[in-house]
């Protein structure tokens, strides 16, 4: 589709599931990708998180359920997804994110599509991303573990990492997680590309790197805590060693 286009280089956005794809992408086109956004991301899939047999078991058994009662008039089941995306939603917000995903595809569809999400697994890959990347989570998502997005942003070098106040995986224009989200892709969107990363200097780790990129926006050290989902000692420590190096 981007050669039909005749794109050369382009910013690429990925979201939950997509993120592992548009990783992948961007590594692999280095000189395409101008930049890369990934909101709701995870390094590994719910296979790859899935240490024991009785886990790889309970993800099998949601794939089931998905094939079985997907497209089903009763929105109990899907109701599970609507809630780990909404979580704080209104029931009219509720009701019709059910209806949506009902409408969207075929059981048969979403039942393949969670399965190779699951599966997904792009801590190899992720050092392989060359371009500035902004990397966006939220503190309480129950769709995507916090955690799995902040993992996913170390392994990205350079990659910077915003902590979002929300429960909810698809934000809300009326919570100031939205403005926080709006605020930082303008940051990172429309600052010219020379100057949207730190550059390749030998020595530092991918957090290092992080610190490095926000020191040279003039933040102090909580408003880079903040933004780097760190405590405070740990950004002091970073920057002790990045002046040593």
């Amino acid at each position: 589709m981007i050669e039909a286009v005749g794109l050369k280089q382009y910013d690429l956005i990925g979201i939950t599931g997509g993120s592992a794809i548009a990783v992948t992408h961007a590594a692999s086109r280095p000189a395409a990708v101008n930049r890369l956004v990934l909101y709701g991301a995870f390094a590994r899939g719910r296979f790859a998180r899935a240490t024991t047999p009785e886990k790889r078991q309970e993800v099998e058994l949601l794939l089931k359920l998905v094939e079985l009662d997907w497209g089903q008039d009763n929105p109990h089941f899907r109701q599970l997804f609507t809630y780990q995306f909404l979580p704080d939603g209104t029931a009219e917000q509720l009701q019709s994110y059910n209806d949506l995903m009902r409408i969207s595809t075929p059981a048969s569809n979403a039942s393949r599509y969670f399965r190779a999400s699951f599966k997904a697994d792009v801590r190899d890959v992720a050092p392989g991303v060359k371009c500035p990347t902004l990397v966006l989570h939220a503190r309480g998502d129950l769709r995507m573990p916090f955690e799995e997005g902040r993992e996913l942003a170390t392994l990205i070098p350079g990659a910077r990492f915003v902590p979002l106040d929300s429960r909810n995986h698809c934000l809300q224009a009326q919570e100031p997680a939205w403005v926080q989200l709006t605020a930082a892709l303008e940051s990172f969107l429309l600052q010219p590309l020379a100057t949207a990363t730190v550059g390749d200097f030998e020595g530092l780790t991918a957090r290092e790197r992080a610190v490095l990129e926000e020191l040279v926006q003039e933040l102090v050290t909580d408003a880079m805590a903040t933004r780097l989902g760190m405590t405070e000692k740990t950004v002091r420590n970073h920057l002790s060693t990045i002046y040593s190096k």
